[in-house]
C-alpha cells in the first residue's frame, strides 16, 4: 500500500492533534496531582523531639532594693530522636486541663531560638508574665503571694504542656514542670551592698553574674530592649570604666528581663565574653 498525501493527510493531522491533547491531559493531571499531594495538610510529627522533665522558677524584678514577681520561668530538657538537627525558632503553647483534658493556650514565650541536634538532649526555656500579688477588698492593701501559691494558681489546672513548631510542623508533649523555689526565702528587702558585678566579684559571684547574663542577653534582644550608646561607653559596655551592680538574688530565684535589668546584662555579658568568663 502506498501512502497518498492526497487523501491521507486528513488522518495524520487528526492523529497528530489527538497525541498533543493526550499529552497536555496527561501533563495535566500529574500538575493536579503533584499540587495535591505538596499542598494537602501534613500531620504533626509527634515523634520527632520527646520531653523529658521540666522545671519552672519564679522571676523577679528589683525596685529599690525590693523583690517583685514579674513571672515565671519554664525549663523543659527535651531529646532530639531523628538523625537531623532541629531549630525551634518559636514555639505555641498549649496545657491541657486537668478535667476536661481540652487544650488551653498558655502565654509562654520561647526566649530564643533553640538548636536541637540530632540525638542530642538540649535544655529549652521559656518564660510567662503573671503578677503574683493580690488585694485585699477589704483594706485595699496589697501582698505578694507565695511562689508556690502563685504557681498553683497559674498553673494548677494543667497536667502537661503540647507545644507546636509551625516552621518544622512538630509536636512537642512536654511534662508539667515542677515548681522550683530554692531553699531560700525571697527576702522583702535586700541591703544595696549585697550588690555585685562580674569585674569586682568574688568567683562564685562572678561565675553568678556571667552565668545570668547569658541567659537574659538573649531574651533581652528578643525583645529589642537596646542600650543607648553613651551609656554603653560610660557603664562599661566597650570596658570603660567599673561595670554597673545588680543585686543577687536568693539560690532558685531569676531575674525578670526588664529594660533596667537588660541594659545591666548586656555590660556583664560583654564583659564575660571579653573575658573567656561566658561558658
Amino acid at each position: 500500500m502506498t501512502f497518498d498525501w492526497r487523501t491521507d493527510w486528513k488522518r495524520t493531522v487528526l492523529w497528530g492533534a489527538s497525541f498533543g491533547v493526550a499529552a497536555v491531559m496527561t501533563l495535566f493531571v500529574l500538575f493536579a496531582a503533584l499540587n495535591w499531594y505538596t499542598s494537602r495538610p501534613k500531620g504533626w510529627d509527634t515523634n520527632a523531639i520527646k520531653g523529658i522533665s521540666s522545671t519552672m522558677s519564679q522571676t523577679f524584678t528589683i525596685d529599690n532594693n525590693q523583690f517583685k514577681a514579674t513571672g515565671f520561668s519554664a525549663s523543659f530538657i527535651v531529646e532530639n530522636k531523628t538523625s537531623r538537627d532541629f531549630t525551634l525558632q518559636t514555639l505555641q503553647f498549649y496545657g491541657r486541663d486537668v478535667k476536661s483534658q481540652a487544650l488551653e493556650e498558655v502565654k509562654l514565650t520561647l526566649d530564643h531560638q533553640f538548636a536541637i541536634p540530632a540525638h542530642e538532649r538540649t535544655e529549652v526555656t521559656a518564660s510567662m508574665d503573671y503578677s503574683c500579688s493580690a488585694s485585699d477588698l477589704v483594706t485595699g492593701a496589697t501582698r505578694e503571694r507565695d511562689g508556690k501559691e502563685c504557681f498553683q494558681d497559674a498553673l494548677g489546672d494543667v497536667s502537661e504542656f503540647v507545644a507546636f513548631d509551625k516552621g518544622s510542623h512538630t509536636r512537642l508533649n512536654l511534662p508539667k514542670p515542677v515548681f522550683y523555689a530554692g531553699k531560700e526565702p525571697s527576702p522583702d528587702f535586700i541591703p544595696a551592698s549585697a550588690a555585685v558585678a562580674p569585674d569586682h566579684a568574688k568567683p562564685w559571684d562572678e561565675a553568678w553574674g556571667c552565668s545570668e547574663a547569658r541567659r537574659l542577653a538573649p531574651i533581652c534582644k528578643r525583645d529589642k530592649i537596646e542600650l543607648g550608646e553613651e551609656q554603653a561607653v560610660a557603664g562599661g559596655w566597650t570596658l570603660v570604666g567599673p561595670l554597673p551592680t545588680m543585686i543577687r538574688p536568693p539560690k532558685g530565684y531569676l531575674l525578670d528581663p526588664s529594660p533596667e535589668t537588660c541594659k545591666i546584662m548586656y555590660q556583664w555579658d560583654f564583659y564575660c565574653q571579653r573575658n573567656g568568663k561566658s561558658k
